[in-house]
């Protein structure tokens, strides 16, 4: 597994001058040190309207207070496990997560229609939007705009931090293929211990190029993984987006900044939960993403180059095996 030094903080950058037209050198200095050293940071500044989120917060509790039976009936009609909601439960049967996840086009057609080839149509399992929440769909719609538009501004840093232009990637991002989702953890009858926590969500790494991740609730789950064997909390920080690096930007990096892995814990008191929102930003889906020449340098390239179309399909695979989706 991918991993960070021992005793390493997430470092939280306020992105708010870059966005606004300042310098960017200090964000992007802040960035690359973030990337190098913890393929993890928060950023402040950012924004996104709290607004947006919290609607997204309120339609998702909405959600999963339905029946039982209702949530079952929206599942994927695939079976596809990043569409529609999904359940995990534990070995008693108990909910540990329940999450609804969207992509960016609702189908295949509308993939085809917003500039998508045609042989890519494939990879667009229809989106489920559940019509026995009012409002969900157009408070998710518009909160994930948000989000994406966020993602781009941080890839346009990302380039900064990689010493290319500002705007290196956004002929990729142009068609982006992001999916969205919120994730909700319940509180817990079998808690955390100091000894033992108790995993509710496994140790994976992210399969895109980045994630956008809010988090809320009345206790810190997520954690990343250290050298010395030991877990990291990452710190629920107000009004603030984790931001963390994905499988795809540590191939075109070269494997210089690496996808870290995380997992979530259950709470060590009881009566606690959390919401997490996270955009899994994905460049167009026949980009060819291959690693940077200024990151491979005189040596030999670690990855062979390779499409979020093709990407996708492997980490849909190893996921499936581990039922386990996100953070």
């Amino acid at each position: 597994m991918a991993a960070v030094q021992s005793g390493t903080t997430v470092p939280v950058v306020d992105i708010s001058g870059f966005l606004a037209g300042a310098d960017p050198g200090p964000a992007a200095a802040a960035v690359r040190d973030a990337c190098e050293r913890v393929g993890f940071l928060q950023v402040t500044g950012h924004g996104v309207a709290q607004h947006l989120l919290d609607a997204v917060v309120a339609t998702m509790e909405r959600l999963v207070a339905l029946p039982p039976d209702v949530l079952d009936g929206l599942a994927s009609p695939t079976g596809h496990p990043f569409r529609g909601v999904r359940t995990q439960r534990d070995e008693r049967g108990d909910v540990q997560v329940q999450r609804l996840q969207v992509n960016r086009f609702d189908d295949g057609d509308a993939a085809v229609a917003g500039g998508v080839p045609q042989a890519y149509a494939d990879y667009f399992h229809p989106n489920v939007w559940p019509d026995e929440v009012p409002g969900l769909e157009a408070a998710w719609r518009e909160c994930f705009a948000a989000t994406r538009g966020l993602g781009l501004r941080i890839m346009q840093l990302f380039a900064l931090a990689l010493d290319l232009p500002q705007t290196y990637f956004d002929p990729a991002l142009a068609v982006d293929v992001s999916t969205f989702s919120a994730n909700h953890y319940p509180a817990q009858r079998t808690l955390s211990t100091p000894d033992e926590p108790r995993v509710i969500f496994p140790a994976h790494t992210d399969s895109g190029v980045l994630t956008v991740l809010y988090q809320t609730g009345d206790y810190t789950g997520l954690q990343i993984f250290a050298a010395d064997r030991t877990w990291i909390d990452v710190p629920v920080v107000a009004g603030s987006f984790v931001i963390n690096i994905g499988d795809l930007m540590a191939r075109w990096t070269n494997g210089r900044w690496t996808s870290t892995t995380h997992r979530v814990v259950a709470s060590y008191e009881a009566g606690r939960s959390r919401v997490s929102i996270p955009t899994f930003y994905l460049p167009a889906i026949d980009t060819v993403v291959e690693p940077l020449p200024s990151c491979v340098g005189d040596g030999t390239p670690r990855f062979e180059p390779v499409t979020p179309y093709a990407w996708e399909s492997i980490f849909l695979k190893r996921s499936s095996a581990r039922a386990g989706y996100t953070a």
